[in-house]
């Protein structure tokens, strides 16, 4: 380089210099302010050289390489690279000479500028400029750039209230990133500098930060600063106080504590609505949502859905609106209204259509794991229950792990097959607290893998929860969940006690669960189940029907593939039973459900006569009497009609001519392979 450089003048060196200040590209017009001259000769002197060549499609000069304009910058004086880079900057910021600043070819390049002014060594001009940038990245939704250029910035000293202000930016460049332990620290950081300059509204933007994020680290962090800084602060306005009681409310019913946080989300939903802000309303209505825990406020959170996903679309808030059609879904499958679920997913769709942000391709990909879960299809939820745990790790989301196993589980648990349990779901159980949520899980898992013992061992530990206190909104997921075990386990009194906790839903045809997990059919199927088991076969019978009309209707195919096989285990041997335990086998081994198949099959082809009935049921069906029966058999008239009573019990004929009219059906019984 050296030897190149020694070709040319003093004052074509000085310009090849300064243009390797300025960049890869030469730009001729900034490069004359720069240098104080016109510059078309010595970069012609430069390209033959071999410092610079003509680069397609605008045929601009550029540098021969990277290495050649690092070399020709590393050569300079430091104080002559300092001027340069000044006289660059100064010139961009003024937009003369530049058809790049002057807004021929785009907006001012702040990036270029702050690092013009770091070369410079004018910090807070650097600090100043890649604000700017940073904003530019994100208005392209350039969420990583914009992250790096906050970071730059934040290596400057400011004054309190001035690194507040960016800290909180910075946060909410790595919240739109998906890096949330990251924005965490930086909202700590904020709250400590807003504390510092005395700004109880930076100290509460700083909290409020993470949206949509709830795990634990997240919840700790969060509520400390909501709690402990930013509501000391008595003159916050009433939005703003409404918004951080909103976040608090949100992380504290997260947390289970529903009780706690009924009382900061009811203030916070009144102060939106007096104070007539959308933002604080939409928040506030967020986490009035959360504290939603009976069956009956099911109108209150699809009103709460249709307001949000409303207001949040017409503001630009995307993660809200989405958040908002997620209820609307829940609500929509839960009273039978699949239109409502249908458009709810549309709007899904298009919202994370329309933005990068990571989190809404999460709650999109667990929306669509939810929904085909409920139809069967297991492949498809499996994919994308894994595509949306990656999203959330790549974040920094824990929790991401934790609805990722939960509906692992479930699929496995649907479909009989243990082999279908999710990879690293010991290590999952092993570091997870004692919480009925996840114990219910643990026992379904070593029920499913014929760990007998253990199973007992947490339902005993479960049972003795019961009924379980209904301030949670898992309450529901844990007592259905809870059914198969005690129905494994012929629990006639924890049948009768779940069974009074669940029938709150009886009145909701559709499906339970939530988007962001699971759903599954109708209540009416874990009330049959379970007044089975109870004693009470005609409930039993009443609800699995119900069940099955209801699961029909709503499309959840895994549920009634189960439905079937239940009501014809409750229903007396018999043709009905056969055919329904027949349709169950069918539609199990469709959906790919290897447990429910075996076990219809089984059921399908069990034959309700003993080994003597089936022969005297063969004479019965040649119109032979019961004297004629009983002379071919050698036996005595009177146990033939002990047995053709049994013959026609089993078979649920009222008379001989009706069994000879129905044989065909009940002959094939026991007989299919």
């Amino acid at each position: 380089m050296r030897t190149l450089l020694a070709t040319l003048s003093p004052q074509e060196r000085a310009a090849v210099q300064a243009a390797a200040v300025l960049g890869e590209e030469v730009d001729d017009a900034l490069l004359t302010v720069v240098a104080g001259t016109p510059v078309d000769g010595f970069l012609t002197a430069a390209r033959h050289a071999g410092l610079l060549i003509v680069a397609p499609p605008e045929h601009r000069y550029r540098f021969a390489h990277a290495l050649v304009r690092d070399t020709i910058v590393a050569g300079l004086e430091p104080a002559a690279l300092r001027e340069l880079a000044r006289s660059a900057a100064v010139a961009l910021e003024s937009g003369s000479g530049s058809s790049a600043a002057a807004g021929g070819r785009g907006a001012v390049p702040a990036a270029r500028i702050a690092a013009l002014w770091r070369q410079a060594g004018v910090p807070g001009a650097a600090a100043a400029w890649s604000r700017r940038a940073a904003a530019q990245a994100r208005a392209a939704h350039a969420y990583d750039d914009a992250a790096a250029h906050l970071s730059a910035a934040s290596t400057v000293e400011l004054p309190p209230a001035e690194r507040a202000e960016l800290l909180v930016e910075l946060a909410q460049a790595e919240y739109l990133a998906g890096r949330y332990d990251r924005c965490l620290d930086h909202c700590v950081d904020a709250a400590g500098a807003a504390a510092e300059a005395g700004r109880g509204d930076l100290v509460a933007a700083g909290a409020r930060v993470l949206q949509g994020v709830t795990y634990a680290h997240a919840g700790s962090v969060v509520t400390r600063l909501c709690q402990q800084r930013a509501l000391a602060y008595p003159d916050l306005g009433d939005g703003l106080r409404a918004r951080v009681l909103a976040q608090l409310a949100v992380m504290t019913a997260d947390a289970g504590q529903v009780g706690q946080a009924a009382a900061p989300a009811r203030e916070s939903l009144a102060l939106a609505s007096a104070c007539g802000d959308p933002h604080a309303e939409i928040e506030a209505a967020r986490a009035r949502e959360m504290t939603l825990v009976d069956p009956a406020d099911t109108p209150e959170r699809l009103r709460l859905g249709d307001l949000v996903a409303d207001r949040a679309e017409a503001l630009g808030q995307p993660l809200a609106a989405l958040i908002g059609h997620e209820w609307r879904m829940q609500c929509g499958y839960l009273t039978g209204r699949l239109d409502v679920v249908e458009s709810a997913a549309a709007a899904i769709e298009d919202l994370a259509g329309r933005s990068p942000l990571p989190v809404l391709q999460w709650h999109r990909n667990r929306m669509l794991a939810s929904r085909a879960t409920l139809a069967g299809r297991f492949d498809d939820a499996v994919a994308h229950s894994r595509h949306a745990t990656a999203i959330a790790l790549a974040s920094g989301d824990p929790s991401a792990t934790v609805m990722h196993f939960a509906h692992g589980v479930h699929v496995a648990v649907l479909r009989g097959d243990p082999s279908a349990l999710p990879e690293g779901l010991d290590a999952a159980f092993a570091g997870a607290p004692l919480d009925p949520l996840i114990d219910v899980q643990r026992a379904n898992v070593a029920l499913l893998t014929g760990a007998l013992t253990d199973a007992r061992e947490v339902y005993d530990r479960l049972r003795a929860r019961l009924p379980l206190p209904a301030d949670h909104p898992a309450w529901p997921a844990v007592l259905t969940q809870l059914t198969g075990l005690i129905e494994h386990f012929a629990d006639a009194e924890a049948a009768a006690i779940v069974h009074r906790q669940l029938l709150a839903f009886r009145p909701f045809p559709g499906a339970l669960g939530t988007a962001t997990v699971f759903f599954h059919g109708t209540v009416s199927r874990f009330l049959g189940q379970l007044a089975a088991v109870a004693g009470d076969t005609t409930g039993a019978v009443e609800l699995l029907r119900e069940a099955l009309t209801r699961n029909r209707a709503i499309g959840a195919r895994a549920d009634l593939a189960l439905t079937g096989l239940a009501l014809a285990r409750v229903l007396p041997a018999g043709p009905e039973a056969a055919a329904l335990a027949r349709d169950a086998a069918d539609l199990a081994a469709r959906l790919g459900m290897p447990g429910p198949a075996a076990a219809a099959v089984g059921k399908a082809n069990a034959d309700p006569l003993t080994a003597r009935e089936r022969e005297i049921a063969g004479l019965l069906a040649e119109a032979l009497t019961n004297r004629q029966i009983a002379a071919r058999l050698v036996l005595s008239e009177r146990t033939i009609e002990s047995h053709v009573r049994s013959i026609l019990a089993k078979t649920q004929c009222t008379n001989r001519t009706e069994f000879v009219a129905r044989w065909p059906a009940h002959h094939s019984i026991g007989k299919r392979p």
